[in-house]
């Protein structure tokens, strides 16, 4: 509504002053509601900057302290049986951190007895993965400590883990000065550019969704959202109508923000985790197969669907926070509607913490029913070798891979090295002899309950001759 001005002598009457002054207060209303939306909009783009600009600050070279470790001693040498992984010792309140570096480590009878121990004398660690081996403890003169139960203390260095997934990284290392391991990533196959030693020879129907290897979707179909969008009256896509959005962490009147491709979700709480419920009608399809979380850097998350009733089924690994764009992809008919998000905040200062999602979406694809992709690898040195491991997660029936030397599967000439169908997957601590530099991999997919399957990542050890 605007304003109608009063024209030059035009005769003044009590109907018409009311008038002007409803609609005078129809304008002062109008701009004081989009005033309050801007505040609030602008209160959730200040908070994902400032989560940002937190995450820039704290990324590299933390110091951190693991709890105290009560483990046995034995007097036979004063050793500790096992070796600690990076993952048994690191602080377990801190989420998503990455080794760098052993500061101090300190045993002893007790916490307030602590005795610091030397380095290659009494441990060795390992400078990659921070992995700690012992050799013999030792209390405060030098001397092999008796049988018993001790205190453990481990000062150390940390980076937070990098907002870019796993499964893009490609390489081929040595893991100890015999073997050495090859990883592809799902988008690596189609990106030369990110491991050197692979020839993409072939690829029918599969694609990769910038992180997983996948089926490619049907040319002349409609990929459908599950989440129906309206546009409000600021010109702004938002969910429709029956979407609902329920919370006693955050403010429910933004977490709209999180479906919408106009904007994005951020909010800042004394709390250092938080959880929302969505609720999604089937307005324009029953079905769902494909859901993706892009979150904002510095935010982790956990993610869940509900398949009946109040039951929710955890999509991230269980009990585990992750971070950057995730996909999942979920039998089409089992969902029921309701989402469940539970996200880890980034620490602000002051003891508030931010969180961040720039969009949520839910989708059902229109895949196709199968798949294949040839792909050539050639390892650095000619010569052979010995294969151990092939490790990409439980294929279950959806997915077949075969390596195989001269040829690809089927090709006639080929020489067959490794079957999923047959050897399993993972398959590990084998000894599969190959006499060429140059492999072949051959990867098929199958649909499954409406949806494709995933390839997240390969995984080769070998022994070069």
């Amino acid at each position: 509504m605007g304003y109608n001005p009063y024209d030059w002598g035009e005769q003044l009457n009590p109907d018409k002053i009311n008038e002007k002054a409803k609609q005078i207060h129809s304008l002062l209303s109008k701009a004081y509601n989009y005033n309050n939306l801007l505040k609030r909009r602008l209160g959730v783009v200040n908070t994902a900057f400032e989560c940002v600009s937190g995450l820039l600050r704290i990324t590299q070279d933390i110091a951190g302290t693991s709890a105290d470790i009560t483990k046995a001693v034995s007097a036979s040498g004063g050793t500790v049986a096992g070796n600690w992984t990076f993952s048994d010792w690191q602080d377990a309140t801190v989420l998503n951190q990455t080794y760098s570096s052993i500061t101090k480590v300190e045993v002893g009878a007790s916490a307030g007895t602590l005795v610091e121990q030397a380095v290659t004398t009494n441990y060795t660690v390992d400078a990659t993965t921070g992995t700690i081996s012992w050799v013999v403890i030792h209390d405060n003169v030098g001397s092999p400590v008796s049988d018993g139960d001790y205190v453990f203390r481990i000062t150390y260095v940390y980076d937070l883990s990098s907002e870019v997934p796993e499964s893009y990284k490609a390489y081929n290392r040595p893991i100890s000065t015999t073997k050495r391991e090859i990883y592809i990533g799902g988008q690596a196959f189609f990106d030369p550019g990110l491991y050197t030693g692979l020839t993409l020879d072939a690829s029918t129907d599969l694609v990769t969704d910038g992180t997983n290897l996948v089926l490619d979707l049907v040319a002349d179909e409609v990929a459908i959202s599950r989440i129906p969008l309206t546009t409000n009256q600021y010109g702004e896509k938002e969910p429709a109508t029956g979407t609902t959005f329920t919370s006693s962490h955050f403010d429910e009147r933004n977490l709209w923000l999180t479906l919408s491709p106009d904007g994005v979700w951020a909010e800042k709480t004394s709390a250092n985790t938080g959880e929302f419920l969505i609720d999604l009608p089937d307005t324009l399809t029953p079905y769902l197969n494909r859901l993706k979380v892009t979150p904002i850097p510095g935010t982790q998350f956990r993610f869940y669907y509900a398949t009946g009733g109040t039951t929710f089924q955890e999509l991230t690994p269980e009990n585990q926070y992750v971070r950057g764009t995730q996909f999942f992809y979920i039998n089409k008919n089992i969902f029921n509607g309701n989402l469940k998000v539970q996200l880890g905040g980034q620490a602000l200062g002051g003891g508030l913490y931010g969180y961040g999602i720039n969009q949520i979406h839910a989708h059902y694809l229109p895949f196709k029913d199968t798949g294949t992709l040839k792909t050539k690898l050639t390892l650095p040195a000619a010569g052979g070798g010995t294969l151990t491991d092939v490790i990409s997660g439980d294929l279950g029936d959806s997915i077949r891979i075969r390596i195989s030397e001269n040829d690809y599967a089927g090709g006639g000439t080929e020489v067959m090295k490794y079957d999923s169908d047959i050897d399993g997957s993972p398959f590990t601590g084998g000894s599969i002899s190959f006499d060429d530099q140059d492999l072949y991999l051959q990867i098929d997919m199958t649909k499954k309950d409406g949806t494709s399957p995933t390839l997240p990542f390969l995984i080769l050890k070998y022994q070069p001759s």
